[in-house]
């Protein structure tokens, strides 16, 4: 599956990181399954039929982030992941 998904007016830019911290059963947050949650968000936009252009930030890092932004400027909406339990857009 490719980071894009196309339509023609919602743009929104995915960032779904997976930090590593902790293990597994232990103390901190679970492991996320990065392209899980990519296949489920892209599976939620088709499913819905929405007119939506959506691209996954790869790398998840705050560099690439700030270029994109400043190469791709007019994005409507930011969604992160992170495995922490918490999502924003």
């Amino acid at each position: 599956m490719t980071g894009e998904i196309h339509g023609e007016r919602l743009r929104a830019l995915v960032v779904i990181s997976a930090p590593i911290a902790g293990k597994r059963g232990a103390e901190g947050p679970p492991l996320l399954d990065a392209l899980g949650e990519w296949q489920g968000i892209a599976r939620q936009v088709r499913g819905a039929n929405a007119a939506v252009h959506l691209r996954r930030l790869l790398p998840p890092t705050f560099e690439k982030l700030q270029g994109e932004l400043a190469r791709q400027p007019g994005y409507h909406t930011l969604s992160t992941s992170s495995g922490t339990g918490r999502q924003g857009a």
